[in-house]
């Protein structure tokens, strides 16, 4: 059954309907037992309940409502007092407030009881959305970021504090945006793996190493070192971020002493080390608060404690445990930390690990034809009804057919991270043990396993004296066909016409044996090193070749990883 534990204010009964007080304590919240929960957000005074079944509702002004009026929403970004809503069909809209001109319309209209269009979009194709306090910020295709609304402390840029009533453009070759529902800023990283900051900075929340507001875009040079950046949380006066190193994560911060967790301010970031043992999954900042769920469903708050949002009765300027009686070990919980108060909700998916990974190419990979997957048409399916047993007809079903349009497994986000399926699938298949793990490590560990692997690419080795005469010879790369598949569109289609129990194909990129080495570790790793032998500036460019040649569904790590070498090696 799903679950809900809350906490913090309540005076606009965002919480809980049926709660009197204005602030509560951790209360498990009483639901409809229809309710299965995708996702939950919110910012000051109201908070969204995205169903599994795609139905959307909104608490605020002591009501409930249920958004009517669009489908097919794909992304919600939860500002301070607005919420953004991201359509498949590219359309954006704006919900609740608009106090700052946050939605562009050149207006202050007091608010948007229903999701309303923002039109300056509408002949733009929209990649991502970003709610901050009284801001938006888009990502349009061409990776170039808009912007606009409250701008006091120069987060939409432009060189100015004036409020900006008109989207404008903020920044070119943006790859992904950070923020937080009371954040004045905003974190961003391009397509070269460097990170950019604006807004304010008076207490060192974006890490710079100064106290000085951004009115233009300002190099975070910390983030921009790192070699994998999670997740980035801004509240008003701090900052979150989750780091990945040597396979470990880490939680670093940044900010006011009073809610950046070590009790002193500090103007760049550095690591809390208090999480150096507690591989933290999740985290999350209100207004002067922050929260941070680990793989083990612990949960640590710290912060202001005005409105009960920590949970633990008490301030804290350092994290501390928060003990929920009610939590079900048993249970997959996601956090929501909103404006001045937090949330833990169970929902139905959890991470995939590598067991399975290799059930699913035993099961299915063995006997039927391989196509295109895609995550939606699978959650969707088991969210209007489908028990998991029919789904597993359905599957098998279209493979037999040799449909084009399917169902399963990979959302093509950053990274492997973003990877996620259903709790029922696992009971489906009586996997042992489905521990919430990432599956980019498991797939680092397969990377080793060279006796599950089930294809393999063969590469034209070069050799100078070569008669013209002789056959080419031919140097045998092992690796797993379900990888190839999910990471490269060429393989994809490939498999598609190719006969079924074939099991190795020749290279066709045209690039050395180190180059293809490299690129297909990165498959598994997302990540490669440079050996001693290689040529940098040759492995730079036969990889960017590589990575269009085999249609790699998403290379942004690759390109930041490259833009890094080059820069270490200084190329061009």
């Amino acid at each position: 059954m799903t679950e809900l534990i809350a906490w913090g204010a309540n005076n606009q009964k965002q919480i809980s309907l049926k709660a009197d007080q204005t602030t509560i304590q951790v209360t498990k919240i009483p639901l409809e037992t229809s309710e299965d929960f995708r996702e939950i957000g919110g910012g000051s005074g109201y908070t969204i309940r995205w169903m599994s079944d795609d139905q959307i509702y909104y608490l605020y002004k002591k009501n409930k409502t249920k958004i009517t009026n669009i489908s097919g929403v794909e992304k919600i970004a939860y500002g301070y007092d607005h919420a953004l809503f991201l359509t498949q069909d590219n359309k954006v809209y704006i919900l609740i407030k608009n106090t700052a001109n946050q939605s562009g319309f050149g207006t202050t209209t007091s608010e948007y009881l229903e999701p309303t269009e923002l039109p300056f979009f509408k002949d733009k194709k929209v990649i991502d959305v970003r709610a901050n306090f009284k801001s938006s910020y888009i990502i349009v295709e061409g990776d170039t970021m808009f912007g606009c609304g409250f701008n006091s402390k120069g987060g939409i840029g432009q060189d100015t504090n004036t409020q900006v009533n008109n989207f404008v453009q903020v920044d070119t070759n943006i790859s992904r945006m950070f923020g937080g529902v009371d954040s004045e800023g905003i974190i961003y990283e391009k397509s070269d793996g460097s990170f950019y900051g604006l807004g304010k900075n008076i207490s060192g929340q974006l890490g710079t190493g100064t106290s000085v507001n951004a009115k233009l875009p300002v190099k975070i040079e910390f983030l921009s070192n790192k070699p994998q950046v999670i997740d980035v949380a801004l509240s008003l006066e701090h900052t979150l971020a989750i780091i990945e190193e040597n396979n470990q994560r880490y939680l670093y911060s940044t900010g006011h002493q009073d809610y950046c967790g070590f009790g002193r301010t500090t103007h760049k970031f550095e690591k809390l080390e208090f999480f150096d043992d507690k591989k933290v999954e999740q985290i999350g900042v209100g207004c002067f608060h922050s929260i941070a769920k680990t793989y083990d469903t612990q949960i640590y708050v710290w912060g202001k404690n005005s409105s009960k949002q920590l949970g633990i009765g008490r301030v804290s300027n350092v994290p501390a445990l928060l003990k929920i009686n009610d939590l079900d070990e048993n249970k997959y919980y996601k956090i929501a930390s909103f404006s001045n108060g937090c949330c833990a909700y169970t929902c139905s998916s959890i991470s995939v690990n590598s067991d399975f990974l290799n059930l699913f190419e035993k099961q299915f990979f063995s006997d039927f034809q391989v196509f295109d997957f895609k995550v939606h048409k699978f959650m969707i399916k088991l969210r209007t009804g489908d028990s998991p047993e029919s789904f597993k007809d359905k599957i098998e079903e279209n493979f037999k057919k040799n449909e084009a349009e399917s169902v399963f497994l990979w959302i093509y986000g950053n990274s492997f991270r973003d990877i996620e399926t259903l709790q029922k699938f696992w009971e489906l298949f009586k996997i042992p043990d489905p521990k919430k793990k990432t599956l980019v490590s498991d797939l680092k560990k397969k990377f080793h396993d060279e006796e599950s692997k089930n294809f393999d690419i063969l590469v034209k080795i070069d050799d100078e004296n070569e008669d013209e005469d002789e056959e080419d010879d031919f140097e045998e790369i092992p690796v797993h066909k379900l990888v190839l598949l999910t990471r490269s569109a060429l393989f994809r289609e490939m498999f598609l016409n190719i006969e079924q129990n074939t099991e190795q194909v020749k290279d066709f990129s045209g690039k050395t044996i180190e180059s293809v080495e490299h690129f297909i570790k990165f498959l598994y790793y997302e990540e490669f090193e440079l050996t001693a032998d290689d040529d940098p500036e040759l492995i730079c460019d036969e990889l960017e070749d590589a990575a269009e040649y085999y249609q790699l569904s998403d290379n942004r790590q690759l390109k930041r990883q490259l833009a890094k070498i080059k820069k270490q090696f200084n190329l061009k």
